[in-house]
Parts: structure tokens; sequence; C-alpha cells
């Protein structure tokens, strides 16, 4: 029978209060020989009532991706030749003891700010020595731990000095803590709660900034869009043209894009050609103001259908020699 059980979970701090990096945790050794053991106690003793080994923790594996929310997962398969171990074994499948708790030599402990929980009073365990792991009838947490030293267990208490672990630095964080108030304008002399609740004001502004930001930027290309399809509709650009003029007017803004869309005289319709030919707009008396080339190619294709005298007319002033018409 085979029990999967959490032995390390790094998003919890534990009732000594410190937490346990996963990543850190070097398994090389125990791997070798990966009993199971019972309240972390070890059959050395030699006497009748001496409690032996449960078992072995069989596929060890890191659950998670995301550093801080980690967890090491091992199954538990019990010894059941002996008769102490059956009884555990049956309490596991009846759900009367579901926690399990790992032996850890600590090799390294960490200050690091980023990885302090909230209510995390010591450092963090960023390297260890898996030493053993047992089940407990009652764990510190749901990542219960033990810590061992030269191969003795260390008795730790909740709450308790614990000198084995390492406190924060105090005078370091006051430190911190008043460079962190200065930098937001506070006094130096501000408390935790006044820090945290500037952060707070100024995360929100950066937020409500970066939302003001946005409905600017959406503004303006409004304002783009809106003048270059103004540009389309009095046939100074051609609506494949459109994305060009845009992408110009985010680069260079919309009073330099207005002022270049301004130059572009606006195209003439075939029509309009032909009656300036025949002398009908008042003032005008030719067609030498628009040539075959600076119509638009559907103009200039009308044209030919619609007017083929005009056309030639137009065509010969263009290239010397006059068009051919398929018969």
């Amino acid at each position: 029978m085979a029990k999967s059980f959490v032995i390390v979970d790094e998003s919890r701090v534990n009732s000594y209060g410190f937490r346990t990096m996963v990543d850190g945790i070097d398994l090389k050794q125990y791997n070798r020989n990966p009993i199971l053991l019972w309240m972390h106690i070890r059959a050395y003793r030699g006497t009748k009532d001496e409690i032996l080994p449960l078992g072995r923790v069989e596929n060890l594996r890191v659950e998670g991706e995301e550093r801080g929310k980690k967890k090491l997962i091992g199954d538990f398969v019990f010894d059941e030749k002996d008769e102490f171990a059956k009884k555990i074994a049956q309490k596991v499948e009846d759900g009367f003891i579901r926690m399990a708790s790992a032996g850890l030599d600590p090799v390294e402990w960490s200050d690091a700010i980023e990885l302090k929980l909230p209510g995390q009073k010591r450092l963090t365990l960023t390297k260890s020595r898996m030493f053993e792991i047992s089940l407990v009838d009652i764990g510190s947490d749901d990542g219960a731990l033990a810590l061992w030293k030269d191969g003795k267990l260390i008795t730790l208490s909740a709450g308790g000095d614990n000198k084995e672990i390492p406190n924060f630095n105090k005078n370091e964080k006051t430190e911190d803590m008043k460079a962190i108030a200065l930098k937001l304008g506070l006094p130096e002399t501000a408390c935790e709660q006044d820090i945290l609740t500037k952060i707070s004001v100024c995360l929100a502004l950066q937020s409500e900034n970066q939302t003001l930001k946005e409905e600017l930027e959406q503004i303006k290309l409004s304002a783009i869009t809106d003048a270059v399809k103004e540009a389309v509709d009095a046939k100074k650009i051609t609506a494949d043209k459109k994305e060009h003029f845009i992408n110009l007017g985010k680069a260079v803004g919309i009073e330099q894009l207005r002022e270049t869309l301004s130059l572009i005289p606006s195209a003439v319709k075939p029509t309009d050609v032909l009656n300036l030919s025949k002398g009908n707009v008042p003032g005008v008396t030719t067609t030498d103001t628009k040539t075959l080339r600076e119509l638009q190619a559907e103009e200039v294709l009308k044209l030919r259908k619609d007017n083929p005298e005009e056309y030639a007319r137009l065509y010969k002033a263009e290239y010397g020699v006059a068009p051919r018409f398929e018969e």
C-alpha cells in the first residue's frame, strides 16, 4: 500500500517561524536509503520497545512550477511484515494520521526580504540536506519539519527561543525600513503600517496613471484615424494608403499629420476633367490642369470607356502618340 504525502510546502511558514525552499533541498544522500520513520525516532537503542522504520519513501517529486508555491511530495510504502508499521499503515488508510515531516540538516539561511512571507519571524532555509522523512501524529503545519545536526535531532518548540534557527537582523531591518520610508517621502520614524499604506497608495496611483495613459493613447489614435478617413473621403489619398498614414500619424503626431494631409490636393474625377476641357467651369478653358498620369487608375479606365476622344487627347498629350483601341 502506498500513500502520497506533502513533505515540504514552501508556501507556508511553520509554527517555528521559518519557511523552507524546496529547490534547495539536497536529496542525494537520502535517496540512497529513503527510509520512513515514525515521529523522527531512529532505531539505535536495541531495546524491546524501540521503533523500527515504518517503510520507505518512493517517487519523491516536486509539484508546482512557480517559485514560492512548490511542494515536495512522496509516496509512503509501509513494511507490512512489521506489526507496528502495519498498525500505522491502517491508521493512515483510515484517515487518522495524515501528516508527514521532513528531517532536514540546515546548510544555508537567507534574510532576503523577497523570500519572507507574511507572519515569518525567522530566516528562510534556502539550502538543506534531507536527513530523514517521518510520519507524525501532530505536525507544525501541512509541511511539518524537524531539524537535525550532526546526526542528532534538534529539539524545537513552537513560539520558543529555538536558537538554532536564526532571526532576521532587527538593526538591518530598521535601517532598511528607514531607507524605504524616506524613499516614499515619509519620515524615517514611520512605522511598518504607514509604509505599507503609502506603498498601496503609490501602486494605486501607478495603476490609475497607466489607465489614463491608455485612454489618452486611444483618444490620439481616434483623432489620427478620423483625419485619415477624412482624407480618404476627400480623395486626397486612396483607401489602400490608409494604414500608412495612420502609422505616420502615430510617429509624428496629429498636428503634423493634418498639416501633411492639407498639402495633398484632392483627386479630380474624369467628369471634372471633361467639364474643364469643355470650358464649363468659369475661368478655366483648358484641360492642362490635370494630365492622364495624375488620374487614378479607375478614373483612367472610366474615361477611356465613356469618352474615348478625350482619353485619346490626354494620352497623346502625355506620351506623344495616339492610343490604340481594340476594334
